[in-house]
């Protein structure tokens, strides 16, 4: 798998750039310096696009939240307030949100008043399709987490739009999905030189793959939408079955990190794990693995001083939690989930094998469903470099065969898919509520049930930053989709 290496000199112009765009144009006329940076190539801004889309943040939601929604992960101390199902701090809440406005899609928003200026033409079209897929990305994250969210208006301070409006799930993937279908037309027939040769950290400016990577994401939220929208997924999905679609790994949307002294290179979760937070591995992740006899389980996981495998239970009391931490028997997390060089990964082929499968299962596609999901089986455990013996062998065992009723071969497939997903939490925890599968039952007995109950929490809460900026627009965007409170349900979120 390509690893990308951002160079210095482009993000030192893109810092350079930021500085100047935060100034006041009436201030800084008066003591112009024509030596200064006033305007910058779209080209720089485009790298860093792509860098901040693909990101892997320690202190914002996936890890820390994500991780343990998604019962990968149990936290010793700065997560557990996710972990016990209560409202998480508001820096969490109000950073998730503010770091993608203030971060790629303000990038973005720049790159596309640039070519705007330029007018329209073939090379401006072609920018404006891969500009548009990197913004999908970034509100496929946001609008995912939060329901109702700034999106026609979404981090436009530049047209001063200082109080964006908030438009509605329901609205935001309808217009995701036809931006990618307008994007993939275009690039289809792009000549690669109009695009961002040598500046594309993402594909190397090879738009083929930037095609594959537009659809597989277009199929992802037909397929997100399908129990709440049947019949415009179902069209959707069928368009994309017949477009090309992320197949190998070589085509995977990630952005690499090395493995050197320079900690700005290396993946963040590396130096938080190290410094600060070493939190274990969930029962529920551990024992899946343990009863399916995945070979992808000391991978995954270290084994304790005696050699087995054991998770902690997430949901548990203080007092029990600290107990648990400090036995030997239950595990830490594999090097391989925290390395410096682990990859922050977007969008995989064994997703995209999962989806057709879950697609032909229901009759929404053709294929083998079976196939399929074994497909996606072998890509994930080849990412993770399973020798071929062992997942030859676990491809013959019953976990790996839909054989059964469909509910049963549906579970099989969103199993496999929500370990495939590692270490992308933020997309585990989203197919979870999605699909149900993995089963989170309502928490019973001495586990923590927080403020929802015991029920796995359905979304992020809007932060007090946003009611203190923005107070008419988030408070529409509440009484329009429900209560500010993690147990509202999002748009999609029906099964």
């Amino acid at each position: 798998m390509k690893t990308i290496i951002l160079k210095y000199k482009k993000l030192s112009v893109v810092a350079i750039f930021l500085v100047v765009w935060a100034c006041n144009s009436d201030l800084v006329e008066m003591n112009l310096n024509p030596n200064a940076i006033t305007k910058i190539d779209d080209k720089f801004l485009f790298t860093s696009a792509v860098a901040s889309t693909l990101d892997s943040k320690s202190g914002t939601f996936d890890l820390r939240m994500g991780s343990q929604y998604a019962y990968i992960y149990v936290s010793p101390s700065l997560g557990r307030d996710a972990d016990k199902y209560t409202d998480f701090n508001q820096l969490v809440y109000n950073t998730t949100m503010s770091d993608l406005y203030t971060g790629p899609l303000k990038l973005i928003n720049e790159i596309i008043l640039i070519l705007d200026e330029k007018g329209p033409d073939a090379v401006t079209n072609v920018k404006l399709s891969m500009v548009n897929i990197l913004a999908v990305c970034n509100y496929i994250k946001l609008t995912d987490l939060y329901g109702s969210v700034p999106y026609t208006e979404g981090a436009w301070a530049r047209k001063n739009i200082l109080y964006p409006k908030y438009d509605t799930q329901e609205y935001i993937y309808h217009d995701m999905m036809d931006k990618l279908k307008e994007s993939i037309t275009v690039l289809k027939s792009a000549n690669p030189k109009d695009g961002y040769p040598g500046y594309d950290p993402l594909y190397q400016n090879d738009l083929t793959k930037w095609v594959r990577f537009a659809n597989s994401l277009r199929l992802r939220l037909a397929m997100r939408a399908r129990f709440v929208d049947p019949n415009n997924s179902k069209t959707v999905i069928s368009e994309c079955l017949a477009e090309n679609l992320i197949e190998e790994n070589s085509q995977n949307a990630l952005r690499g990190f090395t493995n050197g002294d320079i900690q700005e290179l290396n993946n963040p979760w590396y130096n938080l794990y190290i410094t600060k937070e070493k939190w274990k591995m969930s029962e529920l992740f551990v024992n899946q693995l343990k009863s399916t006899n995945d070979p992808r389980l000391s991978i995954f996981v270290k084994p304790n001083s005696s050699g087995g495998y054991q998770g902690i239970k997430n949901g548990l009391g203080d007092l029990d939690n600290g107990n648990a931490f400090t036995q030997i028997q239950y595990c830490s997390p594999s090097e391989n989930l925290y390395a410096k060089d682990l990859p922050a990964y977007f969008m995989c082929a064994d997703e995209v094998y999962f989806l057709r499968a879950e697609a032909a299962l229901f009759q929404l596609g053709s294929g083998d469903a079976n196939q399929l999901y074994q497909a996606g089986i072998r890509k994930s455990m080849e990412t993770w470099k399973v020798p071929e013996a062992q997942i030859s062998t676990f491809l013959a065992s019953p976990e790996a065969q839909l054989s059964g009723l469909n509910e049963d071969n549906f579970r099989k497939i969103c199993t496999q898919q929500w370990i495939g997903l590692v270490p992308n939490f933020t997309e585990c925890y989203s197919n979870m509520r999605r699909t149900d599968y993995p089963t989170i039952g309502q928490r019973t007995g001495t586990l923590e049930k927080g403020v929802t109950d015991g029920y796995l929490p359905k979304r992020l809460l809007y932060g007090t930053d946003e009611f203190n900026s923005n107070n008419a627009n988030v408070t529409a965007a509440v009484a329009e989709q429900g209560p500010n409170r993690i147990t509202t349900p999002l748009w999609w979120d029906v099964k």
